[in-house]
């Protein structure tokens, strides 16, 4: 995840922590820039208020975590709604 975020951000992946805030590494474009590669690779849909836990995060760590976890609920959700169709 941290190598998404910092190509994204045009960093040097050795440029970028976990520890490195937020706000040090993304203005508000940059983050949208994120969040549409993050729906794009991962092939997910992120809501608004999932948008706005994201800009909760304190740190690159935080959000890479946040990301995955959100990932994972769409990626779930999506295989409960498949195997609900086909029943």
């Amino acid at each position: 995840m941290l190598d998404l975020i910092a190509e994204t951000c045009g960093l040097e992946r050795a440029e970028l922590s976990a520890a490195t805030p937020v706000a040090e590494a993304l203005d508000s474009l940059t983050f949208v820039a994120i969040v549409a590669r993050i729906e794009a690779v991962f092939d997910v849909l992120l809501g608004g208020d999932e948008t706005s836990e994201l800009l909760s995060a304190r740190d690159v760590g935080e959000l890479g975590r946040l990301l995955a976890r959100k990932i994972d609920l769409a990626h779930a959700n999506l295989r409960e709604k498949t195997r609900n169709e086909s029943c």
